[in-house]
């Protein structure tokens, strides 16, 4: 037997490895069909097979010269006990013959120890020389592919230490792992074998072995001791093509999406493609991949026929089910009609005539020629999914609120086109942050009426804007600019006209992002599309787990030429569909519900590690509406109340809280907006000292809450604090308390504005907000540390919050009295006495007979 095994060997092709896969010429090296061998878990050809114990089998145990014993009660088996008969006799010849095959195959892995000890190794056909053993845990690693093959060929004896084990992992198979032993095996208690074991010589397996696959020998007896076998998934399974999808229409010229292999069995050996549906004549692609990219189609002009060819470990080969990539029709416009009908998102479209429609337009590549006139009016858009070309003497015009939406990855533009972009209503001085969506647009040729000196860049580092001359600058893809209107605008707000004109900006993006200390992280970018974007994309796409780019909050310019308000509005994509927005009180600012539109400039924050922000075709969208801030939109998935503080003199302050989903009482990085504001007065709420303008809170929401407020004044004087509007719970009748800290006063907000008096400063501890009347209501103890004195004008103004006076008097620095004031009756007095500024001590009876003292400045 010896002699007629080693006489057929042979040599193969070789097996190859590559990363993440096992990859064979599986038409030049295929395990073998066990034939009729593959019916037993334990077989010989000339042996006994005796059992020691309660074994259970399962399978059947036969042998074609000798006896079997051992198997009766308490043993199990669950199968066909054969000796000697027709059945043994077939898988004695075929068990040689695929101990020949097997034993044929060329090695990949010739420098592997003998032993085996407790490692992790890859698919191959390992060739120990002599005598081999396992000790310890094997790990046979499929890495992925479940065509993975494992064959260990052993030129003598082959040992297991006791308790060792052989584990599949990673798609690996135990139909695809054979052990091939030219001599005795002998396989200590407690072992785990799986695979399909060959021995020319006698097999043992040691008291309680586990075996997943089956004990066969070409010569000799095999003895087992309480063996439990499985025979599970063993089998060898012929190839299975499965299915690919799925058909498509592309543009002519241009590559399909990818295709996928779905439900197949076994590897793929390679793709075809044919222009028929019968294959006639294939053409080879070679690739070994379930997934055919479409790079490696590559680009098509005719209609085309794709399938897999799969092959199973033992070579048998299946085709999958076929996939028609067709191509798009060719569509022209001649000033009239379409000579083809209207295109769709797979046709060729060519403008040759005049084109003034308020009809959407959809295409896969559009060509404007023959010197014509296109004009998108307002309102109305293109999409293509390719790439858009004006011929030299042709035009094309997006008028304002028209957009081009490309699909897909990057297609390059050809040919300059003007896109009309109009303001918000701007007064004369006023500015707006400009991005623009065309290359090569010039500065000052934007703006040519606007003086060189009131052009603007951000530099991050320094956190100042900084003039650049306009003249021979132009703007940067993604980059924000400050452009103030030009000198002959009106002055009452009127919106202000500009084009720009540039091949359009199409596919991806990646500007570069400064980073200074951590409150040097701002960065100004812009929309780079002649379309709108998603703000809520955009801030997700750029915000990926481990991989965040910017923080989640938005910071749009809108400043009508008032020290009173803030320059900017703020916008966390956090709070339903269109995220939270806080704006600055501008009478022509509206919220922008989530899309950034065309020409728009704004700021972001960088994450610390950050080195660029990311703009994608994905994030574009047809929105016509609006300007640089959408109609207001008032749909809300969240919980939140907007507080505004407000004087006479129009200072305004918004800030925003919500309750909301994946908050926390901490900052968060993707919900909570840092406060920026460089208007008279402020109001923000506190997390941990941080100042923020919109801040998420947990939910569900707990009435007993409290929020921290902070508040800044510029000058001393009165100041209301009134609810702007809700949503969510808040107008199912949960009500907002704003608690005055210094007064003890606490004030619903839903059945009215709070008004109080403050000198100038910061102070964030005077009030929080709360969701009950009875949370810690403070009583109206008489101190000096709740009352407020500062000077107004030539007036000193005393404020005792709820406390009534009664009387006041105030002294010299020698004790002298310089005013008294009685029978006040009221919690706030002016004092005029008309001298150099000086120290006074102030004496304060409250209407209860309590007093207090207060030194001051006056």
């Amino acid at each position: 037997m010896k002699r007629i095994i080693h006489y057929s060997y042979q040599t193969f092709y070789v097996l190859m490895f590559f990363y993440f896969g096992f990859i064979s010429s599986v038409r030049a090296q295929c395990l073998p069909n066990l034939g009729a061998s593959s019916n037993f878990v334990l077989y010989t050809t000339a042996g006994a097979i005796g059992n020691t114990g309660a074994s259970i089998i399962t399978g059947d145990i036969g042998t074609n010269a000798g006896a079997v014993t051992g198997f009766g009660s308490p043993s199990v088996v669950d199968g066909v006990i054969h000796i000697a008969n027709g059945a043994t006799s077939q898988a004695s010849t075929d068990l040689i013959a695929a101990y020949n095959q097997l034993y044929a195959l060329t090695p990949t892995v010739t420098n592997h120890p003998a032993s085996f000890g407790t490692e992790t190794i890859i698919p191959g056909i390992y060739n120990i020389g002599g005598a081999g053993s396992v000790a310890g845990t094997l790990v046979l690693d499929g890495q992925g592919n479940s065509g993975a093959i494992f064959v260990f060929k052993i030129g003598g004896a082959f040992t297991t230490g006791a308790a060792s084990t052989i584990t599949l992992i990673n798609g690996t198979r135990a139909s695809n792992v054979f052990w091939l032993a030219d001599g005795a095996v002998s396989m200590g208690a407690s072992t785990t074998m799986s695979g399909t074991l060959i021995a020319n010589g006698a097999i043992s397996m040691g008291d309680g072995g586990i075996l997943k696959g089956r004990l066969l020998s070409t010569t000799g007896a095999i003895a087992v001791y309480n063996l439990l076998t499985d025979s599970q998934g063993i089998e060898i399974a012929d190839a299975v093509g499965g299915i690919v999808s799925s058909n498509q229409t592309i543009c002519s010229g241009y590559s399909p999406a990818d295709l996928t292999l779905s439900g197949s069995t076994g590897s793929v050996s390679q793709w075809e493609k044919s222009t028929d549906a019968a294959f006639t004549s294939p053409v080879t692609i070679a690739s070994t991949a379930t997934i055919l990219t479409g790079t490696a189609i590559g680009n098509l002009t005719t209609a085309t026929y794709f399938r897999a060819k799969v092959q199973s470990t033992n070579c048998t080969v299946a085709y999958s089910s076929y996939v028609n990539i067709s191509i798009g029709t060719t569509t022209a416009w001649n000033g009239d009609s379409w000579s083809n009908g209207a295109p769709t998102i797979t046709s060729e479209a060519i403008i040759s005539g005049n084109y003034n429609s308020g009809e959407n337009l959809v295409a896969c590549t559009l060509r404007v020629t023959n010197n014509v006139t296109v004009v998108i009016p307002s309102g109305s858009r293109v999409t293509l999914n390719s790439a858009l070309t004006v011929e030299n003497g042709s035009h094309f015009t997006l008028n304002n609120n028209a957009n081009l939406v490309q699909n897909g990855s990057a297609n390059t533009n050809s040919g300059s086109i003007n896109v009309n972009r109009s303001s918000s209503a701007l007064m004369r001085l006023d500015y707006t942050l400009w991005s623009s969506p065309v290359a090569f647009q010039n500065l000052q040729a934007f703006s040519p009426l606007t003086l060189s000196t009131r052009f603007y860049a951000y530099n991050s580092l320094e956190n100042v804007f900084k003039s650049i001359v306009p003249a021979t600058s132009t703007f940067e893809t993604a980059k924000g600019y400050l452009i103030r209107v030009p000198n002959n605008h009106p002055m009452t707000a009127t919106n202000w006209d500009g084009l720009f004109t540039g091949v359009p900006n199409n596919g991806n993006y990646a500007y570069p992002m400064s980073v200074g200390d951590t409150t040097h992280r701002f960065n100004l970018i812009g929309n780079p599309y002649p379309s709108p974007i998603d703000a809520v994309k955009f801030v997700t796409d750029n915000r990926q787990p481990g991989a965040e780019k910017i923080k989640g909050t938005l910071y749009f310019w809108r400043k009508t030429n008032n020290a009173e308000s803030p320059s900017y509005c703020s916008w966390t994509r956090a709070g339903g569909l269109t995220g939270t927005f806080v704006t600055n009180g501008e009478a022509e600012v509206n919220n922008l519900n989530g899309i950034i539109q065309t020409g728009q400039g704004f700021f972001v924050e960088a994450e610390a590690n950050a080195t660029s922000v990311n703009f994608t075709n994905s994030m574009r969208i047809g929105n016509t509406f609006g300007q640089f801030f959408r109609t207001a939109n008032t749909v809300s998935e969240t919980n939140r109340f907007w507080l505004n503080v407000t004087n006479a003199n129009g200072a305004f302050s918004q800030t925003a809280i919500g309750y909301m989903t994946d908050a926390t009482q901490g900052l968060d990085a993707e919900i909570d907006g840092r406060f920026i504001n460089d208007g008279a007065t402020e109001l923000y709420s506190l997390i941990a000292g941080e100042k923020l303008v919109i801040q998420g809170r947990a939910v569900p929401f707990d009435s007993n809450d409290i929020v921290p407020l902070g508040f800044k004044a510029a000058i001393a004087g009165s100041y209301t604090v009134n609810l702007d509007h809700f949503d969510g719970l808040f107008t199912e009748g949960q009500d907002v308390f704003l608690r005055d800290l210094l007064t003890g006063n606490i004030q619903n907000l839903k059945v009215g504005a709070y008004s109080f008096v403050s000198d100038a400063g910061t102070f964030d501890n005077r009030f929080e907000v709360v969701y009950t009347s009875l949370l810690g209501v403070s009583p109206n103890i008489f101190a000096a540390n709740k009352v407020l004195v500062y000077v107004n004008n030539d007036d000193l103004v005393i404020n005792t919050g709820a406390v009534l006076m009664a009387e006041v008097k105030v002294f010299d620095i020698r004790g002298r009295l310089m005013v008294m004031k009685k029978a006040v009756n009221a919690s706030e007095v002016k004092l005029q006495v008309g001298i150099a500024e000086q120290v006074v001590l102030l004496k304060i009876t409250s209407v209860d007979g309590a007093v207090v003292n207060i030194k001051t400045v006056w």
